[in-house]
């Protein structure tokens, strides 16, 4: 107990090194490192801790699935942005939207099609807001909020179909066991959401936010911004850069694999709940692996909607190339969750 405080170390360093170099991922790196030496304090024991600790990371079933549904959904987007689906559908959106009230207003409608987890609703939606944001030259941070309370915030007071309610009745129900109390776990889950003061703050700020703000003062430094990561996303092959501005516009390819997704998602999220003993959708839902559920179905609509523009004249050399370049650009935050995990 004497050395307990040094526990606190690793949390101490990647604070510190995040705030230093406005960047997490060497802050967690050097963590884990300091973690290690902690538990192993030799020069060979401590870098074989950490490798350790990331192959437990990656064995385990739920985080891959994790991963792998992050890859192949990254893959799905640059799919979707090559085809020039994304370019499309932003396109006639942007036609309908042109304040950042709108665009605010349009990540809420999205909620009743994309509730089910945060990680498939951000995936979801988000290619398509970041393009709007960078058209309509808004500030992505007053966006991004929007998105998180959208999300997260509304997720969790949600009482039915999705996947946290059944991950929150399960703990509430080891805790009853435990304490060997004669409660309904349901029914205290739902007695805590009265409780979750956050996320209640969080959505009001949300919806007041959404009707009433001050007009937008900041387009020449998000200008700024976006040409920047223009410059840093641009795709390359062979050595020649392609521009997506030279991709022709084709809403329908976003739209046909963006449908399958949700319609498989949502049938696999029922049929998962109904194996496993479930009465009704909302219980299907609450009871479904929802990890898995949404890893089986874009996977199905990966190759479907590969046929599908396959059938659209689309080269495959290019869809290919691009599915892999949309899966490594999801790398970055693979590598923070791996780095978390630990």
């Amino acid at each position: 107990m004497e050395h307990a405080w040094l526990s606190l170390m690793p949390f101490i360093i990647v604070i510190s090194m995040s705030i230093w170099l406005k960047n997490i991922l060497p802050g967690l790196v050097a963590g884990l490192l300091v973690g290690s030496f902690i538990v192993k304090p030799d020069l060979m024991d401590g870098p074989f801790q950490s490798v350790s600790y990331i192959v437990a990371t990656l064995s385990d079933e739920t985080n891959i699935k994790i991963i792998a549904f992050l890859y192949i959904f990254g893959g799905l987007v640059g799919m979707m942005n090559i085809s020039g689906g994304i370019k499309g559908f932003s396109e006639w959106v942007g036609t309908k939207i042109k304040t950042e009230r709108g665009l605010l207003i349009l990540i809420w409608l999205t909620l009743p099609f994309t509730f089910m987890m945060p990680m498939f609703r951000i995936m979801m939606i988000g290619p398509v807001v970041k393009t709007l944001i960078k058209k309509l030259q808004l500030p992505k941070q007053k966006v991004g909020l929007t998105m998180d309370i959208s999300t997260e915030s509304v997720i969790v007071l949600l009482p039915v179909a999705t996947a946290f309610v059944g991950f929150m009745v399960s703990l509430v129900e080891g805790g009853i066991r435990e304490q060997q109390l004669d409660l309904s776990p349901y029914q205290v889950f739902l007695l805590s959401i009265l409780f979750n003061f956050f996320a209640i703050v969080m959505l009001v700020i949300g919806i007041i936010q959404t009707f009433w703000h001050p007009a937008s003062k900041t387009k020449e430094r998000n200008q700024a911004q976006d040409h920047s990561e223009d410059q840093e996303h641009e795709f390359h092959r062979a050595g020649i850069k392609k521009e997506l501005s030279l991709v022709k516009a084709q809403p329908w390819n976003l739209i046909v694999p963006v449908i399958m997704l949700l319609g498989s998602s949502l049938f696999l999220l029922w049929k998962d709940g109904i194996d496993k003993g479930a009465q009704t959708i909302f219980e299907a839902f609450s009871e479904a692996d929802a990890t898995f559920v949404m890893l089986l179905a874009v996977f199905i609509t990966i190759v479907l909607s590969f046929v599908f523009y396959i059938f659209r004249r689309q080269q495959m050399n290019e869809i290919l190339y691009h599915f892999y370049d949309g899966g490594n650009q999801m790398m970055e935050a693979i590598s923070l969750l791996i780095l978390i995990w630990d």
